[in-house]
Formats: structure tokens, C-alpha cells, sequence
């Protein structure tokens, strides 16, 4: 890749996060149409889509028109203790069959009720990388035999329980640390709606806690 093309591409993640930050405190956020279903929804813009709009000078059109939604209807589980939502297999198929849906140093969003509550980059669990905004780690099944393993996908070997988890997972987390520190688990959503959203999935039997 030409020098210039990929320094421009580093600089411009930087400022696109910078901005989709920026975007995900502000109340009244402009989302495309299914975006305002109920519940939540989380959604995905790859690094794909994010190089190819830096390069064409379009970086802040992709900030609302994410490549990828994850729908409510498509989260099986919610771990509050663990920060932990288990996928069903509608999203497992994606994931198998496209290396950008899901793929490491995407930028996700968090929407509840058509509104952005959180945002940040997915990451690596076992990566050095050192990040004070919030991070998805996404985990592999594999404890399920039909998975077939790969190579170039975020390891999920660094999970204590990796050889129990049997469903595609992403952990949620405020910000990325040292693997061999430990942080308080905690929501990364806003304060106004984390009891809404716990009590959400308590109320329709998918929270764990």
C-alpha cells in the first residue's frame, strides 16, 4: 500500500472514531430508518467499509449508515454480570461466511430505542492495545464442535471459559486494559438508561444475572 494512502488511512480512523465519540453523546442522533425499532440494536461499520470511505474522502457519510445491524430479535442472551450477549445463529452464519461482519477494529455502535447510548471499536480480548473508550471483544464458539476454527478471526483462547462457550458472544467492555489487570465490570451504556435496558431483558427472560 502507498505510504501516503496508508498514513492518511491511521489518521482517519483516528479522527472517524473522534467523531463517532462525539456523535454517540448527543441526544438526538440521525439513524437510518431500522434503527428505530424498540430494544437494542447494535450497529456495525467495518474497517472495510471505513478504508474504502477514507480513501474516497467520505469518512463522516458512514457514521450513519452502518454496513451491519445486529437486531434485537437476534440477541439469545444477556450476561449483566459478565457484560456478555450471546448471538443466535442467524448471526453466527454472517460471521462464518464474511470476514468484515464482526472483524476486529470495526467501529460498533450501541442504539437503544433508535438512540445511540454507546460507542467504540471492536478489539482483540488478548490484544496490547490500550484504549480509554468503550471496546467489544467478540468470542469465537469454541466449544461447539461445528464451528469450524479460523485463523484469521479474534482469538477467544484468552477467555477463562472459552471451552464452554458454545454460542457466538461479544464482551462488552468500558475500555481495553492489560490482560493481566482486572477492572470492574460494569455497563459501558449511558447512566440514564442502564436500568431500563436491564430490566428490558429481565422482563422478557433473556437477562442473566
Amino acid at each position: 500500500m502507498n505510504e501516503k494512502i496508508y498514513l492518511k488511512i491511521v489518521c482517519g480512523l483516528g479522527m472517524l472514531l473522534l467523531a463517532s465519540m462525539t456523535i454517540a453523546c448527543q441526544k438526538e442522533t440521525s439513524l437510518n430508518e431500522s434503527s428505530m425499532d424498540a430494544g437494542l440494536q447494535i450497529h456495525l461499520i467495518s474497517l472495510n467499509q471505513i478504508t474504502k470511505a477514507i480513501q474516497a474522502g467520505q469518512e463522516t457519510d458512514i457514521l450513519n449508515a452502518p454496513q451491519y445491524i445486529i437486531t434485537d430479535d437476534q440477541i439469545s442472551t444477556y450476561d449483566w454480570t459478565q457484560q456478555m450477549i450471546v448471538f443466535d445463529d442467524t448471526v453466527l452464519n454472517l460471521y462464518v461466511n464474511d470476514i468484515n461482519y464482526l472483524g476486529n477494529m470495526s467501529t460498533f455502535a450501541i442504539v437503544w430505542n433508535g438512540e445511540v447510548v454507546a460507542q467504540g471499536k471492536i478489539t482483540d480480548l488478548g490484544s496490547p492495545l490500550l484504549a480509554e473508550y468503550p471496546v467489544m471483544h467478540v468470542l469465537e464458539p469454541v466449544g461447539n464442535t461445528q464451528f469450524p476454527p479460523s485463523s484469521y478471526r479474534l482469538l477467544s483462547s484468552f477467555h477463562p471459559d472459552a471451552a464452554k462457550i458454545q454460542d457466538l458472544s461479544i464482551l462488552l467492555r468500558a475500555e481495553q486494559v492489560n490482560s493481566s489487570e482486572t477492572n470492574e465490570i460494569k455497563p459501558i451504556f449511558d447512566d440514564s438508561v442502564v436500568q431500563e435496558i436491564k430490566e428490558y431483558f429481565r422482563q422478557d427472560g433473556r437477562l442473566i444475572d
